[in-house]
């Protein structure tokens, strides 16, 4: 995904746990709700990586929400 100058490539997937999302390029991986869910996603990201700017941030869970209309997890 490329957003706003930034480029992310994302992976998502689920575990007997739940469901994650790493994104390798940015040293990512932390553990995601529903691919809609943008409050708790977003959340979770700035909780996890502060140094993501907001842009950023919103970018990402946007991206994952556009994602949910694809794919089920």
């Amino acid at each position: 995904m490329t957003a706003r100058g930034s480029t992310f490539h994302l992976l998502v997937g689920k575990h007997a746990y739940g469901k994650y999302l790493c994104i390798p390029n940015w040293g990512i991986g932390t553990e995601i709700s529903s691919l809609s869910d943008c409050f708790w996603n977003r959340e979770r990201l700035e909780q996890d990586y502060p140094e993501l700017s907001k842009v950023d941030i919103i970018s990402i869970v946007k991206a994952l929400e556009a994602l949910s209309s694809y794919v089920t997890l």
